[in-house]
């Protein structure tokens, strides 16, 4: 378990002139008729943790670019949890 500064990425997916919130960020993706979505859990246990705010935001970047109607925002992770890049 890492005690330094983690970061998540929140989903916003956003339709007729409003913003929902989706949870955060797996990591995955999926194809549906042709267009990429992201995988989202409610759950922050589940979500993709970043080593470093500005991976994070590289990513979000790097998604923003390739997914269908999600705008991704950095989050600081708040607590003990184990970092996956």
């Amino acid at each position: 378990m890492s005690k330094d500064k983690q970061y998540v990425l929140v989903s916003d997916s956003y339709g007729v002139g409003n913003k929902r919130w989706d949870g955060y960020y797996t990591g995955d993706t999926y194809i549906y008729q042709g267009e990429v979505y992201a995988v989202c859990d409610k759950e922050i246990d589940k979500a993709k943790k970043y080593s470093s705010r500005k991976r994070a935001e590289n990513a979000a970047r790097s998604l923003f670019e390739k997914i269908t109607n999600y705008v991704f925002e950095v989050e600081e992770v708040v607590g003990d949890t184990e970092c996956q890049n």
